[in-house]
């Protein structure tokens, strides 16, 4: 039986699927597995939309490859080849039988128990924190979820660069307005074979403050 330091240490971003969609049953229990995760409050911060509608999917990759064409105007000529190495994301989009998009809100770890305001540099480290207690909840709930989905023999990707179309993905998915979207997950059954990626050395990655 594979322990969980074997399912962190094989998995990886799949980014080709084959054409069926994963049960409705099997894309609960991602969801199932991702709210196991520790939060900042006893409330927790997440909301997980499952997106399996293939007009919706097709919309948001539209909507991510209009804004990415934008930018893509602004890269400097001499860096077009180095920008083009990479697969569009929004392809990934379009070919994902499913989507899971998590989204979290900012949590009140602080300002709702002042009665004061607080001096210019304090309510920005607040605000700060606030915001990153609901993201930090929300990507500790995405990877239980992205451990699951390789224990069940799916592949997924987390997918940050089609933000930059955050406006029409918050119109199309109808995030209400306290709530902001971390990342795009691509779900469905691999299409590829590909090795995990390689794993820095720990010692190039940790620093001893004894």
């Amino acid at each position: 039986m594979k322990t969980i330091m074997d399912l962190m240490a094989e998995r990886k971003g799949v980014r080709r699927f084959t054409p069926e969609s994963p049960p409705r049953e099997l894309l609960q229990e991602l969801i199932a597995a991702a709210v196991t995760a520790l939060s900042s409050t006893s409330q927790p911060p997440w909301r997980f939309l499952v997106v399996t509608n293939k007009k919706m999917i097709k919309q948001l990759a539209a909507a991510a490859r209009r804004a990415l064409e934008r930018i893509e105007k602004r890269v400097k000529p001499d860096l077009f080849g180095p920008y083009y190495q990479r697969t569009a994301p929004f392809s990934q989009i379009e070919s994902a039988p499913a989507l899971v998009v998590p989204t979290y809100r900012h949590v009140g770890v602080v300002s709702p128990f002042l009665g004061r305001p607080l001096a210019r540099r304090d309510a920005e480290s607040v605000a700060k924190v606030e915001e990153l207690s609901g993201l930090v909840s929300a990507v500790l709930a995405l990877q239980n979820l992205l451990l699951a989905a390789h224990a069940c023999g799916l592949g997924a990707v987390v997918m940050i660069e089609p933000l930059v179309a955050l406006p029409a993905i918050d119109e199309l998915l109808a995030v209400p307005l306290s709530w902001h979207v971390a990342a795009l997950v691509a779900v469905g059954y691999p299409d590829e074979t590909t090795e995990p990626p390689p794993h820095p050395p720990v010692g190039s990655v940790m620093v001893w403050l004894d």
